[in-house]
């Protein structure tokens, strides 16, 4: 809402235009009777209180030599002038009826005569709940002197703010954006000076507003009363911009946010685009946690069953929760890929074929089942358990309806008899796809040792030996090998095996230092259309690691959450600072004792927690609950690397602190120079909190989730109690 003053003018010579363009007032001439002229000036304030409204008519009476005649409020936003405006135009006014000596003392009586004492030369503005304000007493406001900001750089600003990049040029700029400018420069060392170089011409003393900010202790005006507000990165003013606090996060634009039901729509219509697509391309759809995706895509198959789909989740758990609810909806033509943990399979067995997969060898899975189960007398449990097993995988191969399977199943299947298909892949598979292995040197030797390798797997191995270094990390290219079948039939004792062999030969991407190889064990998506839904998806990763496929973005709109995120940015909350910070650990136990914990794997037990960043994709058991995440979840820099190395970087994997701009913040962090290497490190961050967040569904519970971390999360209200 805004304030409505009607001025009126009895004398010619005594037109509102003579004096408003003086101090940059706007306003409005609504009529005109016999030699009077009337005019609105509208203040962008809601004021309710009578001492306050008479008040800024006794202002206007002086600046604009007028007479009041009402004041009323109303509802449309119309061009205004501010409180802050107004007072200082009073100052200005002064200013050029008085000696430099005195007229902060005639501005001094003027709002003792209203009942307001003040220091300087500007009382406090204060907001009531109601939205509406007042002027108050220097003694009710809180009075704490602004710092001076030492080693500006004007040139930084000048690169990161257009206002300040037209001041600086000679535009001409309206009032009101130079006392935005003058009242950030204030707070700057050798801010007044490059002012009043720069500043052109007007009928105002800005050495006297200067005066007026320095001893009203007035902070930089906000970026919020600036035009280029929407287009620019900007913090909350222009020195923030420039040179913000340490740990501070920085929301730079609000986000623009929908009701739930029009992001429930906007995630509908992109799918059906998706789903209705002829093509062979990847689609990824990007949507908020809990807006639904699982239900719309159970409901989709519900009313096309003549269609046919491949639902791939990210875990087993949540594989089998998304068949047990297609199944609940009456779709009886799927099938739930199986998972050899549910078959109570005797622990010796188990190992076994732990040690299959542990190796890389998945495909000797099947065929050492077999050979058990021919051993086995019928009576036993281990050969019911067996048979149940192996004839699920093959109903599973031959099944011609709806298939629920895992991330890692999915991408070991053949896809031939799929063509028809619509596979639609719930939460984001690329870690899945680069998976990062290590294996110690002194391993890697004894396994070369002690088994009858074939010469191409003896010559990688040699050439990963040979460029062993001291000290940091040497990232390295090395081709893969071929065909593996005839590597591992070669090799008789898979038992003395402990090493993820198939993916270290298939590996193109290495890093090695004195202790460790480690390397990139990827796996490949299908040569066929998909549908990826999640609200972490990079799409720029995937059109980078498959640059030879289309991929068709689609991002649905954001609803506002129910709940709420609370984010606490002291420090940055990483495993470095837990190591050098114990203490911190005590109190955040007391302060979350309430609440589910997500935290860093390496103190989950300091919490009485099970959850920690990584383990919780997809889970619903925290639903509705309130949640503490705790902690920044940087991965080693082995991960962005050879990640990176993936993408086609091949420079330094080094880190340092700065300040960088992601998802609208503005904030700190321990980050890489390289725009790809950092893209993943802020992906990979971001996906973790965000997932964690997540589990508490706050799109539609109304709970709280508390964070403890230096990196912005979406929609949290941001707090540094330092």
């Amino acid at each position: 809402m805004q304030t409505i003053i009607t001025m009126k003018y009895s004398e010619k010579s005594h037109m509102p235009s003579i004096y408003a363009e003086q101090y940059g007032i706007i306003y409005k001439e609504i009529r005109r009777e016999n030699e009077e002229v009337f005019i609105n000036v509208s203040v962008g304030a809601y004021i309710t209180d009578r001492r306050t409204v008479l008040l800024i008519e006794d202002i206007l009476s002086k600046i604009l030599r007028a007479e009041p005649v009402e004041c009323y409020t109303v509802d449309d936003v119309v061009e205004s002038n501010s409180l802050m405006k107004i007072e200082l135009a009073l100052v200005d006014y002064y200013m050029k009826k008085s000696d430099d000596k005195h007229y902060s003392k005639k501005v001094r009586n003027f709002y003792k005569k209203h009942g307001i004492s003040i220091d300087g030369c500007l009382p406090g503005i204060k907001y009531n709940n109601d939205s509406s304000c007042v002027l108050i007493s220097c003694a009710e406001k809180d009075n704490k002197k602004t710092s001076v900001v030492r080693n500006f750089s004007f040139e930084y600003l000048y690169d990161v703010c257009e206002l300040y990049r037209n001041f600086a040029d000679g535009r001409n700029l309206s009032i009101d954006e130079l006392y935005l400018i003058a009242s950030n420069m204030r707070t700057v060392g050798g801010g007044k000076k490059k002012f009043l170089e720069k500043v052109r011409k007007t009928d105002i003393e800005w050495a006297g507003i200067f005066a007026a900010f320095r001893k009203g202790h007035m902070d930089g005006f906000s970026c919020e009363m600036c035009r280029y507000r929407v287009e620019c990165d900007h913090c909350e003013n222009m020195v923030a911009t420039a040179k913000p606090e340490l740990n501070r996060i920085i929301r730079i634009r609000k986000e623009d946010y929908c009701t739930l039901k029009e992001a429930e729509s906007d995630l509908f219509h992109n799918f059906i685009d998706a789903i209705y697509s002829n093509d062979k391309d990847i689609h990824i759809i990007k949507a908020q946690t809990s807006l639904g995706k699982t239900r719309m895509i159970i409901d989709f198959m519900k009313h096309n069953p003549e269609q046919k789909f491949i639902i791939v989740a990210p875990t087993h758990n949540l594989k089998n929760q998304i068949y047990s609810d297609a199944k609940s909806s009456g779709i009886t033509n799927i099938f739930n890929t199986p998972d050899i943990k549910e078959y109570c399979i005797s622990d010796e067995i188990m190992e076994q074929v732990e040690s299959y997969y542990r190796i890389g060898a998945g495909i000797k899975v099947i065929p050492f089942l077999r050979k058990i189960k021919n051993r086995l007398k019928e009576t036993e449990p281990d050969y019911r358990n067996i048979s149940m097993y192996l004839d699920d995988c093959k109903k599973a191969k031959n099944y011609d309806g709806n298939i629920v399977t895992s991330h890692s199943r999915f991408l070991y299947m053949s896809f031939e008899k799929y063509i028809d298909y619509h596979i639609i892949i719930d939460e984001d598979i690329m870690r899945t796809l680069l998976n990062i292995e290590l294996v110690s040197i002194n391993k890697l030797i004894q396994f070369k040792r002690n088994l009858n390798l074939p010469a191409s797997v003896i010559s990688k191995i040699d050439f990963i030996c040979n460029c062993i270094t001291s000290g940091e990390k040497k990232y390295i290219h090395c081709e893969r090998i071929g065909s593996l079948e005839g590597v591992f039939s070669e090799i008789t004792d898979l038992n003395n095996v402990d090493v993820n062999l198939y993916g270290l030969l298939q590996s193109e991407c290495f890093a090695v230092d004195d202790k460790n190889v480690y390397f990139l064990d990827e796996k490949f998506l299908p040569e066929v259309k998909m549908i990826i839904m999640s609200a972490t998806v990079d799409s720029t990763l995937y059109q980078i690691l498959y640059s030879h496929r289309k991929i068709h973005f689609y991002e649905c709109r954001k609803a506002k959450y129910m709940g709420k995120v609370i984010q606490y940015t002291d420090y940055s909350y990483s495993r470095f600072f837990f190591n050098e910070n114990e203490k911190i650990i005590d109190e955040l136990r007391k302060q979350t004792e309430n609440q589910v914990v997500i935290t860093l794997s390496c103190i989950e037990d300091k919490f009485n927690t099970k959850y920690h960043f990584g383990n919780v994709e997809g889970l619903n058991d925290n639903r509705g609950k309130d949640i503490a995440v705790i902690g920044l979840p940087n991965l080693n820099n082995v991960v962005y690397g050879l990640y990176a190395m993936r993408m086609g970087y091949m420079g330094d994997v080094h880190m340092c602190c700065r300040r960088i701009k992601y998802n609208n913040c503005d904030f700190r962090l321990n980050t890489f120079d390289d725009k790809t290497i950092r893209r993943i490190q802020l992906w990979l961050l971001s996906s973790q909190l965000e997932q964690a967040v997540g589990r508490a569904r706050l799109l539609r519970e109304n709970c709280t989730v508390t964070v403890f971390s230096g990196f912005p999360v979406e929609q949290a209200e941001f707090y540094n109690t330092h």
